[in-house]
């Protein structure tokens, strides 16, 4: 019995080690408008895993996920990082997709990059066959993740909103434009922010409905903006770590523990 016991542990650790050890692989997709977007595809050791569809915050690309993505893919998520095309550069990783819309004349505001947010979703479901999907977003993109949500709720599974807020004002929205998204959500919800960000936390507190499966995480202090604040080297990484594995481990469980 021990025999056995033991070699399922070590053939489930070699799994989680082929995840780890795993290359993403780059690929391209259209929009909705024909634009190619570029992503990075990281597979769990179960296919038929949930998804973890994983949009950066402005300015930045794909790379904001270089450090977060394998650890998602041992927890036994599929992911797929995505250059949408309001973005630019981060950790060496040029966003492709933002460089292909400025060559063709395309808008690269936050709004243009909804419907990048809508096709990769669209991808994974049709591509892989994804049966669950989470949709993770770092600021503008985790406020755009609440509004496809939303807009999709056949489509959206889940959301993780790192530092979402009411970035769309100047871009002729109003002010409580990504509240009342929230307020529609039907999908389990889990929305953090550092600690100087408390004041977005408390705003989308007000707009949930009661019913709603919505979650908040506020470090006591420190904290990072966006999905940053998973990186090690940030303080409370593992805070939000373990506060993001448990979200995912309650609604979306795919047996790991680590």
């Amino acid at each position: 019995m021990w025999q056995r016991t033991a070699g399922v542990a070590i053939l489930l650790m070699l799994s989680l080690a082929v995840a780890t050890a795993q290359k993403a692989q780059k690929i391209t997709f259209p929009s909705r408008d024909g634009l190619q977007i570029t992503a990075e595809v990281l597979r769990a050791a179960s296919t038929t895993a949930p998804w973890l569809v994983l949009c950066h915050q402005a300015r930045w690309s794909r790379g904001e996920y270089r450090e977060t993505m394998p650890w998602f893919a041992d927890l036994g998520y599929n992911c797929i990082a995505v250059d949408l095309r309001s973005g630019g550069e981060v950790n060496g990783v040029v966003n492709e997709t933002h460089q292909r819309a400025v060559a063709k004349g395309l808008g690269t505001t936050y709004v243009d990059a909804q419907q990048d947010m809508e096709a990769a979703i669209e991808y994974v479901r049709k591509q892989f066959k994804a049966r669950q999907v989470i949709l993770v977003g770092s600021s503008y993109s985790a406020a755009l993740a609440l509004v496809v949500a939303a807009l999709h709720p056949e489509q959206v599974n889940g959301v993780i909103a790192f530092s979402p807020g009411e970035y769309f004002v100047r871009l002729g929205k109003p002010a409580n434009f990504i509240a009342q998204h929230l307020a529609a959500v039907q999908c389990p919800v889990l929305i953090t922010c550092a600690a100087q960000e408390r004041h977005f936390c408390e705003h989308f507190q007000q707009a949930t409905r009661s019913g709603q499966q919505v979650r908040f995480f506020v470090p006591p202090n420190d904290g990072a903006h966006g999905s940053r604040a998973l990186w090690k080297q940030f303080p409370r990484s593992q805070a939000y770590r373990r506060v993001v594995r448990e979200f995912l481990g309650h609604f979306f469980p795919v047996g790991s523990t680590k």
